[in-house]
C-alpha cells in the first residue's frame, strides 16, 4: 500500500537516520531536515501530511507557528520532546513523545495522524460535492449528511482516545484536567488526579514480546474503567504510565480510591492467550487546591509521589500532602 510523504524536523543525525530508516521500511517517504528554514522549504514543496518535530532545536515553535499558517487543515504535527519539557498544548501537536521514546509508539501514533488525514479527506470529498447537487437531491442530501456527522464523531473519537487501549489519550486528559481544575477554583471544590504505572512493565515486553504487552495494557484498562465512576476521566498517560481524574474527591478519597485499584491489580490473574501473568502498580496521589499553582503542579506532584512509591519498593500507593490546606 502506498504510503504519504513524512517529513522529519530532527537535529540528532543518528536518530533522524534511524527513524528514516523504520518509517521507509514501512512504505513511508520520508524526509528529513535539521534546520527550520529548510523544514519550511520541504513543506512548501512536497506537502508532507505528517511533521515530526524535535522540540529540542532552536526555531521549532516557530516553524510549527509557520506550517499552521501555510496548511493547518490538512497537516499532523507530531512533536519529540525531552523529559523536562513542559506540555504545549497550544501548538496543536496531536502526539507528544518523549526522548527516547519505543518506535512502536512513533508507528502508532503516524497510523493515528494517517486516520485523522483520511477523515479529514472523507469530509472535504463530501462537502464539495454537496454543493454540486440541487435541492431536488433532498434524499441523497440526507444520506450524505449523516455519512459526515459519522464521519466528524469519529474523527472526534479518534482524537480523543488512545487506539491501543480504548483509554482516553494523554491530550484530551490535560484539556479534562485543566477544565476540572477550573472549576474547583471557581467553586471550591475537591479535585485528586492519581498516575499509576505498572510494575517491571518492560520485563513483560521483553521475555514474552510487544503482542502479550499489548494484550496486559488492554486488560489494564478495562480493570481501571470498570474501577473508576462516570465522569472520573482514565487516561493512558504514556507507555504503561495511566493518570485518572477525580472530581470532588479529596487528598484522602483519591489515596482509598488508589488503594482498592492496587489491590484488585495485585489480586487479578491478567489472561494473555496461553500466558497467565500476575503484575502489580505503584500509584501516586495528589490533590488541587490553593497553594497548586497550575495544571503542571499537580502533574509534578503526582509524579513525584509515584517516584516515592516506586523508590520505596513499588506495589504501592503514595501521596504528596499539600503545601497549603487552609480554606
Amino acid at each position: 500500500m502506498e504510503r504519504g510523504t513524512i517529513l522529519l524536523l530532527e537535529g540528532e543525525e543518528h536518530l533522524a537516520e534511524s527513524v528514516k530508516l523504520t518509517l521507509d521500511s514501512n512504505g513511508y517517504d520520508t524526509l528529513i531536515s535539521k534546520d527550520t528554514k529548510k523544514g519550511i522549504a520541504l513543506c512548501n514543496k512536497f506537502k508532507p501530511g505528517i511533521i515530526l518535530v524535535d522540540m529540542t532545536m532552536n526555531g521549532s515553535t516557530d516553524f510549527i507557528k509557520k506550517v499552521r499558517e501555510l496548511d493547518n487543515e490538512n497537516v499532523e504535527i507530531i512533536l519529540f520532546m525531552s523529559q523536562d519539557a513542559p506540555y504545549c498544548p497550544d501548538l496543536g501537536a496531536l502526539r507528544y513523545l518523549r526522548k527516547p521514546f519505543e518506535i512502536e509508539d512513533l508507528i502508532c501514533s503516524i497510523k493515528e495522524a494517517e486516520d485523522k488525514l483520511g477523515l479529514r479527506d472523507e469530509r472535504n470529498r463530501f462537502l464539495i460535492k454537496l454543493m454540486e447537487y440541487s435541492e431536488g437531491l433532498e434524499k441523497l442530501v440526507e444520506k450524505k449528511t449523516a455519512q459526515l456527522t459519522s464521519a466528524n464523531e469519529r474523527l472526534r473519537a479518534l482524537s480523543v482516545t488512545d487506539d491501543l487501549t480504548g483509554a482516553y489519550n494523554r491530550r484530551y486528559f490535560f484539556e479534562k484536567l485543566e477544565e476540572g481544575i477550573n472549576q474547583a477554583a471557581r467553586y471550591g471544590l475537591k479535585l485528586s488526579v492519581i498516575i499509576l504505572d505498572i510494575d517491571n512493565f518492560k520485563s513483560i515486553n521483553d521475555c514474552m514480546g510487544h503482542l502479550t504487552g499489548d494484550l496486559v495494557l488492554r486488560e489494564f484498562t478495562a480493570l481501571l474503567k470498570n474501577n473508576f465512576r462516570k465522569g472520573e476521566t482514565v487516561a493512558r498517560y504514556g507507555g504503561e504510565e495511566f493518570a485518572v481524574i477525580l472530581p470532588n474527591t479529596d487528598e484522602a478519597g483519591g489515596v482509598k480510591a488508589a488503594e482498592i485499584m492496587r489491590k484488585k491489580v495485585e489480586s487479578k490473574v491478567f489472561q494473555t492467550g496461553t500466558e497467565a501473568i500476575n503484575i502489580t502498580v505503584s500509584i501516586g496521589v495528589a490533590e488541587f487546591h490553593k497553594g497548586i499553582k497550575d495544571l503542571d503542579d499537580v502533574i509534578v506532584r503526582a509524579d513525584m509521589a509515584l517516584y516515592r512509591a516506586k523508590d520505596a519498593g513499588k506495589n504501592m500507593v503514595s501521596s504528596l500532602p499539600g503545601k497549603d490546606k487552609s480554606a
